[in-house]
């Protein structure tokens, strides 16, 4: 039975990615890391990869700046509860003396306490790598950040480009992507 789960977990953990996108200006995540103007870059330590790619843009290169300093103190936090708690229960389980053992067993209530905060840390590092890679593509196309849209609002509202006709856009092939030209304003198709 121990084989067939080694087994199951040696197949689960070497799956990949098929497709490989074409060559766009837009970053792309694949399993190898991601893909800008057709070619692969990997993925850095803490965001190293990404950071390289979205240097130039300042609103994008904020928020990988921002996922850089909370994965290193996700991480950091990580590590420190997980030691905490290691030797909080090596000493629990060696020493026999009950004060020495309910001290042992506040460390690693402590180290587990750490190791959830720091948990909790990378998961609110990670949306801002998000936002970094929208927020590149957005500006690599000429538009403009503009937020989440209210909750109200299925979706955004026309998005300008500049095109022909002086900043609006006269036909659909002045639209980049799969935006149409809707009275002079590139938008995505209803659908």
């Amino acid at each position: 039975m121990l084989k067939v789960g080694g087994v199951l977990l040696l197949v689960s953990l070497a799956g990949c990615t098929a497709y490989y996108p074409q060559a766009s200006p837009r970053i792309v995540e694949v399993s190898e890391g991601y893909v800008v103007d057709g070619k692969t870059r990997p993925r850095g330590l803490f965001g190293s990869g990404l950071s390289d790619i979205v240097h130039g843009n300042p609103a994008a290169e904020a928020h990988m700046n921002t996922y850089r300093s909370l994965s290193i103190a996700g991480f950091t936090l990580d590590m420190t509860g997980l030691v905490g708690a290691a030797i909080g229960g090596a000493v629990a389980a060696t020493d026999s003396d009950p004060t020495a053992q309910a001290a042992s067993y506040a460390g690693v209530a402590i180290g587990l306490s750490v190791l959830v905060a720091g948990l909790i840390v990378d998961m609110v590092a990670g949306p801002h790598r998000i936002d970094a890679i929208n927020i590149y593509n957005d500006g690599v196309m000429g538009l403009t950040p503009v937020g989440r849209p209210a909750a109200d609002s299925p979706r955004p509202g026309p998005i300008s480009q500049p095109g022909a006709g002086g900043g609006g856009c006269v036909k659909d092939t002045d639209c980049k992507g799969e935006r149409v030209c809707d009275r002079g304003e590139c938008s995505l198709p209803k659908r």
